[in-house]
């Protein structure tokens, strides 16, 4: 929750330059204050900035939440937030045997019974050796003595430097009393007024119309009409038939046959004294003619298409009866005379246009609010060198002088802003103010002087507008009853005239459609009776051209078979009757062959023996040698060739 205090002087906000000064005393008692709060260890009196210079200066009493009574008069300084400069440790500022003076540099530290009462509280823990401390013996003096116990087993104590980082942030929020303001304004207001007040007017007016009209009529009228008609049609039909037939034929064939046989024989031949049996083979070939005749019946089945023509007359009669209807129209001329008075009430219209000019003062207050946000570096509170260590009380100081600064230049530039931000809102509202009532008056006057003039244009205008507009009316109504009057005497006629007029139309109409429609009806029943006769005809002559067709057909076809079947039989049974005289006849000569050729071949081979036989017996023929005497044969040896 952001922290608020009020500064607790009276100045009026207009005057910023005597303002500064005594809010810097305030705000930086503020800090100072906060400082404290948040347990910051703050040595010295503040300080300020004067003329860009660091002096002391003292500080002011400040009540940090305000007065509520005196809030109207006094700004409020809101504190939105803050934020102060790192303070980081580092190493020890002194070495082993020295301890950090207050005055900013490393002493040897205090021997056992020296006194060390004149030390800052903040630097007793290390001003004393090791093995001794620094504690009150007599007189409340403080002298180095000899640790005891748990004292001498703490690590070594030193101050260490302490280094500042970032910065020292401080955001200020100021709202400052209302500033009382006062603003003229010139406003100049046009109006146009559009004026309305009612007037009565009474007028008589007479008309005379001609009135045209034309209606339309529409009538229903049935009439019925007999026909006769005669009629001859040509009808054309196809059809087909299925037929049976059988044949019986004979014929007489013939048919020459060939054999040929093998057979085989054998044959004993004897040729001086030599005989000879052989078996030869040969073949005989025997042909011969045969005649037969045979009979045979076959059937046969076909089917034909048959087309024709038929020729018929016929009488046809038809009724028909035909509704017609007929539209006519008629138009009607007529006219009618009317009086008539007119009595009304109109409102009068007129515009009229006024201008007004006024001027008006307005005193407006207006609280100024502003935020400022500034911050500030260690450098910017203390400079300090490179070389320059800090303690943690000087880094403190320092910390506190830059939060210090930055909470001031926000304030003072929040102040400033928020005063001149209420005088300009204060200035524009009192402007505003000023304005709206000087249109507010502008206005007002121009309606009036409007409104004036548009009544006075009324009263001078308004009787004679309204005594014109009535005769209008009058004579503009008076001439539509008289157009009506006449429209209605025209309509009854020309409605009267056109319904006689379709009436006739609509008999005559139905006449000759019926009439019409019938002979049509009579005439195509002819036709079709005639053309249904011409077609049955057409269809039995067709009917009998296909069977007489499909029965010759189907005769032809079967005395092909016959004939066929009968020649092949014939053949057949010339064949059968030749075929076993050839094959014995070829069997008979092929054995007379064999034997001849048997017989032919052993007395081949016989003479062949025995002329061998005869060389063998002369002298001289096994190598002039003797011979005995071949001994006589028994019995001929019998030679067989196969």
């Amino acid at each position: 929750m952001p922290l608020a205090f009020r500064w607790h002087q009276q100045v009026p906000l207009w005057n910023v330059r005597e303002l500064r000064e005594p809010l810097a005393n305030e705000v930086m008692g503020w800090s100072f204050l906060l400082l404290l709060l948040q347990g910051h260890p703050v040595e010295g009196h503040l300080r300020r900035a004067v003329g860009g210079a660091w002096v002391k200066h003292p500080t002011l009493p400040i009540e940090p939440f305000g007065h509520a009574l005196a809030y109207a008069a006094e700004p409020l300084f809101q504190v939105l937030e803050l934020q102060k400069l790192s303070l980081t440790l580092g190493e020890c500022l002194c070495e082993p045997g020295h301890f950090w003076h207050w005055k900013g540099a490393c002493v040897p530290q205090f021997g056992v019974g020296t006194d060390c009462s004149i030390s800052p509280v903040a630097y007793l823990p290390y001003v004393c050796e090791e093995a001794s401390v620094c504690k009150v013996v007599t007189n409340s003096k403080a002298s180095c003595i000899p640790c005891e116990g748990l004292e001498c087993k703490k690590s070594r104590r030193c101050l260490k430097e302490v280094k500042l980082e970032g910065e020292a942030c401080a955001h200020i929020q100021v709202e400052t009393p209302a500033t009382a303001v006062q603003a003229t304004a010139t406003k100049t207001f046009t109006q146009q007024l559009n004026f309305r007040k009612p007037v009565n007017a009474t007028a008589t007016e007479q008309a005379t119309e001609v009135a045209v009209v034309t209606k339309d009529a529409s009538a229903n009228r049935t009439f019925q009409a007999t026909a006769r008609s005669q009629a001859r049609e040509r009808g054309r039909a196809s059809a087909t038939a299925s037929a049976e037939a059988s044949a019986t034929s004979v014929q007489a064939e013939e048919s020459t046959v060939r054999a040929t046989s093998e057979s085989e024989a054998e044959a004993v031949q004897e040729k001086m004294g030599v005989q000879a049996r052989v078996q030869a083979e040969a073949s005989g070939r025997a042909s011969n003619t045969g005649y037969a005749v045979a009979g045979s019946t076959a059937s046969a089945e076909r089917q034909a298409v048959g087309r024709a023509i038929g020729v018929a007359e016929a009488h046809g009669l038809a009724d028909h009866k035909v509704t017609a209807t007929a539209n006519r129209s008629y138009t009607a001329v007529e006219d009618a005379t009317v009086r008539h008075t007119a009595r009304i009430r109109l409102e009068y219209e007129t515009n009229a246009t006024k201008s007004s000019e006024a001027t008006r003062t307005s005193v407006s207050s207006v609280r100024g609010q502003a935020k400022s946000r500034r911050c500030m570096s260690s450098s910017d509170a203390h400079p300090v060198t490179s070389a320059q260590k800090l303690d943690f009380s000087a880094a403190s100081e320092i910390a506190t002088m830059a939060l210090q600064m930055a909470v001031e230049q926000a304030s003072l530039e929040a102040l400033d802003k928020a005063t001149l931000q209420g005088l300009q809102a204060a200035q524009e509202a009192a402007l505003a103010a000023a304005s709206k009532s000087a249109s507010k008056a502008a206005e007002k006057g121009a309606k009036e002087a409007a409104f004036q003039e548009a009544l006075a244009k009324y009263r001078k205008e308004a009787k004679d507008w309204a005594a014109k507009v009535a005769a209008d009316q009058a004579k503009s109504q008076a001439k539509i009853l008289a157009k009506e009057a006449a429209a209605k005497e025209a309509a009854e006629i020309a409605e009267k005239e056109a319904m006689k007029q379709a009436t006739h139309a609509a008999e005559a109409d139905a006449r000759k459609e019926a009439e019409t429609v019938a002979q049509a009806k009579a005439e195509a029943e002819a036709k079709s009776k005639a053309l249904q006769a011409a077609k049955k005809q057409a269809t039995e002559y067709a009917a009998d051209k296909a069977a007489r067709k499909a029965q010759d057909s189907a005769l032809k076809a079967a005395q092909a078979k016959a004939d066929q079947r009968a020649s092949e039989k014939a053949k057949a049974q010339a064949r059968l009757k030749v075929a076993q005289e050839v094959e014995e006849e070829a069997a008979r000569k092929a054995k007379v062959n064999a034997a001849e050729e048997a017989k032919r071949k052993a007395a081949e081979e016989a003479a062949a023996v025995a002329q061998a036989v005869s060389q063998m017996t002369q002298p001289g023929a096994l190598g002039a040698q003797e011979t005995e005497p071949i001994p006589e044969p028994t019995a001929a040896p019998a030679l067989r060739k196969s």
